[in-house]
């Protein structure tokens, strides 16, 4: 028979993803979607299972994923409980069979099941021996909070082992059986609490239609959405919107957004000091008439958040940071931005690396230019762009504009990449020249050819998702 304790702590939280919205089923119609049986997914010892939802009927009770096909045998389920429907759960079975449950000893709110993160860790050999579950939210991914009590339990037996599919969105095959009603568009279970990935089901980043993708864990494994009535949104529906954290889905060495909600972000129109950088590099200006603004919306580029820069002013954001050689380690430079002087006479670098010449990237005049090689044959524009340049000590090196090879060469001497300045070129004293006009919404150094990136397609279709214009 079941048995479900309760007790107390406090623990703290890690990372994931920003929502915007993804995969939907109907409780009624009794969708689901599996993940096939792996030794990498018979996790008996400590288990990280986090997931995104938004519940749009919280009233009995909901699988979001479990490794188990309905009988008493699973390593893991995770739901939110019966009753109100607000409450969370994590059970497993132990030999005998017993079922073990633990309910969070506080509920979800609204605002924490409709577009939120949801977590819950199991400890097998917490204080004592006893086994440990911990349930948390999160509005961003990147924030945990815990949710209630920590809740205890008595020296465990391990859970069973089975060879039971993964499901999510329902508890059986049998299709009614606790199935989700709502979205989820992303569910995540780790080996070990923030331990390795063995399951990374992003539905979000899905083309509209699929039935079947591989998901992004070294498990690689299947995840095939059923029902007849998969594809018209009556049971699972993929829908073009995404899940992607530009900042954590890409591992960058430096990266900072304008959208970044870990920023503490200027309001509209006011000075910007210094901008995050994941890295923690975080270029920065002290002289406030230097200091680019913060634009909140910017209608070129989809309504989004940019950082302005004024020419005249001399504005510009930078640091020093440890020195990549590109002989020795290629990386690729990444800006997403608009130059709003076109196609005028002046040259300008949206990004310097304090290096010699003030070099950078940005145009030269009228064209596009990087300083590896000649300036490309494409004319600047005011149109919002992503500029990629990826730089080794081999041929090969390339500018891509809009996912386009505009330039490519060979960068033998370098560069050593020995800034992070925002707004100009730099040399390594630093001073800056070159200064540019316009608007900076992204910048990232990333350690080699990112094209080759398991995520660059989803980081494409990130780009043109949030700022609306087309990368190839």
């Amino acid at each position: 028979m079941p048995r479900t304790v309760a007790s107390t702590r406090t623990v703290a939280g890690a990372r994931t993803v920003t929502p915007d919205v993804g995969l939907a089923s109907v409780i009624a119609v009794g969708a689901y979607a599996s993940v096939p049986n792996s030794a990498a997914l018979q996790i008996t010892g400590d288990i990280d299972v986090r997931a995104l939802i938004k519940n749009t009927a919280p009233n009995s009770s909901q699988n979001i994923i479990c490794k188990r096909a309905g009988g008493n045998a699973a390593e893991f389920a995770f739901r939110m409980a019966g009753g109100a429907g607000t409450s969370l759960e994590m059970y497993w079975f132990e030999t005998g069979p017993v079922a073990v449950i633990a309910t969070s000893t506080a509920p979800l709110t609204a605002a924490q099941y409709t577009g939120k993160w949801v977590r819950a860790t199991r400890s097998n050999t917490g204080a004592g021996g006893n086994w440990q579950v911990t349930f948390y939210t999160s509005p961003d991914g990147n924030t945990w909070t815990q949710l209630g009590s920590q809740v205890v339990g008595s020296a465990p037996a391990a859970p069973f082992s089975t060879t039971n599919q993964v499901l999510i969105g329902a508890f059986s095959t049998s299709a009614s059986t606790q199935t989700f009603a709502g979205t989820i568009f992303r569910t995540q279970v780790f080996n070990g609490i923030n331990g390795t990935v063995q399951l990374d089901a992003n539905f979000a980043i899905q083309n509209p239609g699929t039935t079947s993708f591989t998901e992004t864990s070294s498990n690689a494994a299947t995840i095939t959405i059923a029902g007849a009535d998969s594809i018209s949104g009556r049971k699972f529906a993929i829908n073009r919107q995404f899940v992607f954290n530009p900042l954590t889905d890409i591992t960058w060495l430096h990266s900072g957004w304008a959208g970044d909600p870990q920023w503490s972000r200027p309001g509209d129109g006011n000075k910007v000091a210094n901008w995050r950088d994941v890295g923690g590099a975080n270029p920065s200006q002290a002289t406030a008439s230097n200091q680019p603004t913060y634009r909140s919306t910017v209608s070129a580029l989809n309504n989004r958040e940019a950082i302005q820069f004024v020419a005249a002013s001399n504005q510009v954001l930078d640091t020093a940071i440890t020195p990549i050689v590109a002989t020795s380690t290629p990386v690729t430079i990444v800006i997403i931005g608009i130059n709003t002087d076109g196609a005028n006479s002046n040259a300008e670098r949206v990004f310097g690396e304090g290096n010699v010449g003030n070099s950078g990237i940005g145009k030269s005049s009228s064209n596009f230019w990087i300083n590896f090689g000649a300036t490309s044959a494409t004319t600047a524009d005011t149109n919002p762009h992503i500029l990629s340049s990826y730089f080794t000590g081999a041929s090969g090196s390339f500018l891509k504009l809009d996912g386009t090879t505009i330039l490519s060469g060979s960068a033998s001497s370098g560069p050593t990449i020995n800034r992070t300045t925002i707004g100009a070129g730099s040399d390594g004293t630093p001073t800056y020249a070159f200064y540019i006009n316009g608007y900076v919404a992204f910048w990232g150094i990333y350690n080699g050819d990112m094209t080759t990136d398991a995520n660059y397609t989803n980081f494409k279709r990130w780009v043109s998702a949030y700022y609306g214009f087309a990368v190839n």
